[in-house]
């Protein structure tokens, strides 16, 4: 990975985007690259047209929970001071937006969590990280969940 480049690490809340934001973190020190947190919702109130929308007529932040700001305080108590950290909010289908992203930011890599489904399960719900991985045009590292026996050894 290039010095120039980012690390995008897409952030939802979940376990395994922070363990991969700390998988982020080490590569980042390790290589002197930025990090980019992105959190993307597939819709805000821009995104309804109709006329008794039953979403707020405010920003992403207040219709989907501030993920965000949560991200930077976990961020910050874990940042060393030599890593160059942004934050990011965009709406659409996380997928295409992550991979789009990436792509504007120069990113060398998305470190991506995964939310453990299995090939079947991926396939009928939909996999957000499997598809960041086929669509996005650098190199994707994607976090496993453990599973319950493995966490516990």
């Amino acid at each position: 990975m290039k010095k120039d480049q980012c690390i995008v690490v897409p952030v939802d809340g979940s376990e395994t985007s922070i363990q991969a934001m700390d998988t982020a973190l080490e590569l980042a020190q390790a290589t002197g690259a930025k990090i980019n947190f992105l959190h993307c919702a597939y819709f805000d109130s821009s995104t309804d047209d109709d006329a008794d929308s039953w979403l707020p007529e405010s920003p992403v932040t207040e219709v989907v929970g501030d993920i965000m700001e949560d991200v930077r305080r976990v961020v910050k108590e874990r940042l060393p001071n030599d890593i160059n950290a942004a934050f990011a909010e965009r709406i659409g289908d996380p997928a295409t937006v992550i991979a789009e992203f990436a792509e504007q930011e120069n990113a060398g890599l998305i470190v991506i969590g995964a939310r453990g489904l299995s090939p079947v399960e991926g396939f009928l719900l939909g996999s957000v990280s499997q598809e960041v991985m086929e669509t996005a045009r650098c190199a994707v590292l994607i976090i496993k969940q453990k599973r319950q026996e493995e966490a516990f050894s």
